[in-house]
């Protein structure tokens, strides 16, 4: 099902000058956009111009990046099909235009790019860009950033994912923590009370539509590992817990920057880290939680 207004079809070009202009205001970093521009020396873009509108939709966007990454992508990190997704970033800040969505909030939603390249720096020690999967969600007029949450629209595939509090076909709001939120009590509520604006305005159909996360950040075990001032346990305030699966690694990406059954291995420079590396030993697990928003 389409999310908001669909893009026209239209024939992709490329300007590198575009590209550039665009990193610099995404803040990418120098090196990844000099990578960009010898990369793309390379591409022969009619090979790939067949599944260029097929990121707009959420329908094809799926098939869309395996295509371009069976084509473009040499190995696990190559930044060559960056350039296109920063392309096709482009043209969806037409449909940011034709809604009256401003460009702020276009800005710090297409920051994903920059900071998902920055998370496989952390994780890896160079650039890189291993988010295919996900980043044509953002090309599909589907995730806005507002303030220091994403919330995304979309419908309810099954009667399942919320345990019955949407059937399937309703209107759904899933809500993403970027890595670089700041989850304080302050900050959440303006992010809350600017998606409730922002959908009011632009997308009124989805104004009594349920909210809901699922993310290793709602286990209820962190209650146990964590001080009572905690941001994560300040975000987890504000949602009911209907859904638990117990076998999940997910957190470890975010909490160690790597993915390894070696806990005795696992950096201890937080707090988050030392009491979850303790719980790990001790025969424990973090587990991936469905909350619905209060």
């Amino acid at each position: 099902m389409q999310i908001g207004p669909k893009p026209g079809l239209s024939k992709m070009t490329f300007d590198l000058n575009i590209v550039r202009s665009l990193c610099k205001e995404l803040d990418m970093p120098d090196d990844v956009t000099k990578q960009i521009s010898i990369l793309t020396a390379d591409i022969y873009f009619p090979d790939i111009e067949k599944y260029f509108n097929m990121l707009f939709s959420l329908e094809t966007g799926g098939e869309a990046y395996k295509k371009i990454e069976s084509e473009l992508k040499e190995n696990e990190s190559s930044l060559k099909p960056l350039a296109l997704y920063l392309t096709a970033a482009n043209k969806t800040w037409e449909q940011y235009k034709k809604t009256g969505i401003p460009r702020k909030i276009y800005v710090d939603s297409m920051k994903c790019f920059s900071r998902f390249v920055r998370e496989h720096f952390n994780t890896y020690g160079f650039y890189g860009f291993d988010r295919d999967f996900w980043i044509y969600r953002f090309l599909a007029f589907s995730i806005f950033r507002l303030g220091e949450l994403e919330f995304e629209m979309s419908f309810c595939p099954d009667n399942d994912l919320l345990n019955g509090f949407a059937a399937k076909g309703d209107k759904i709001i899933s809500v993403h923590i970027p890595s670089d939120a700041v989850m304080t009590r302050d900050n959440l509520n303006k992010s809350y009370e600017a998606a409730a604006s922002f959908l009011k305005k632009y997308f009124p159909e989805y104004g009594n539509a349920i909210t809901y996360c699922i993310t290793w950040l709602l286990d209820p075990a962190l209650k146990d590992l964590l001080p009572a001032n905690s941001k994560i346990l300040e975000f987890q305030s504000d949602y009911k817990i209907i859904k638990i699966v117990n076998n999940d690694k997910s957190f470890m990406r975010w909490v160690y920057n790597k993915d390894t059954d070696d806990y005795n291995s696992l950096p201890e420079n937080t707090t988050l880290q030392r009491n979850i590396k303790k719980h790990l030993l001790e025969g424990g697990n973090i587990s991936l939680a469905t909350g619905i928003k209060k």
